[in-house]
């Protein structure tokens, strides 16, 4: 199975890495099934796998990787790994940064060079949806703003108030059609 997104986390930071995965499911209308999150009932691995094993298939075969940077990030030797086998794959690094103001969230040195999104940010986020949704459909499959901005205003008020994530409702047929397309 190709994923379209590998999203890298410390499991401190499983919250924050559930409601990411809800935000690019609506806003940017990527299938849960394409998305790699350990944390995520919906996105994690099957029961039985060898995670390492599984993990370095998986950065293999993804579009974009998507390493969440926070003051947990440092301490995660899982990251560690995840990024290196990014950047020698040579893959599509995109990197995610929530609150870089509160504490001084420094980027692995392997990160110093990318352009960075910062997640706690809602223009950050709707940039973030534009930049995936662009590249992995036609203009007429993209989710439109109204859905950006629903996901965004949703996902930010998750991990401010710090509550469980939710699934918004898919009532347009404009993205239950796509969908169903990926």
């Amino acid at each position: 199975m190709g994923l379209s997104v590998f999203l890298s986390h410390s499991h401190l930071d499983h919250q924050l890495a559930q409601a990411l995965c809800t935000f690019l499911s609506f806003g940017a209308g990527i299938e849960m099934r394409k998305i790699r999150c350990t944390s995520h009932a919906a996105t994690g691995l099957a029961s039985g796998d060898q995670v390492a094993k599984q993990l370095r298939k998986d950065i293999a075969h993804t579009e974009f990787f998507l390493p969440l940077i926070t003051a947990n990030s440092a301490g995660s030797e899982f990251m560690a790994f995840e990024i290196g086998a990014a950047w020698a794959l040579k893959k599509r690094i995109v990197t995610l940064v929530y609150m870089p103001a509160k504490g001084g969230v420094k980027l692995p040195s392997l990160l110093a060079e990318f352009h960075y999104r910062d997640i706690s940010k809602q223009d950050q986020l709707v940039a973030l949806a534009q930049d995936i949704a662009t590249e992995m459909w036609v203009r007429r499959d993209q989710p439109n703003a109204v859905e950006m901005l629903t996901a965004t205003t949703s996902f930010l008020s998750q991990v401010t108030l710090g509550a469980s994530p939710s699934l918004p409702s898919k009532g347009s047929s404009k993205a239950k059609s796509r969908n169903q397309k990926r």
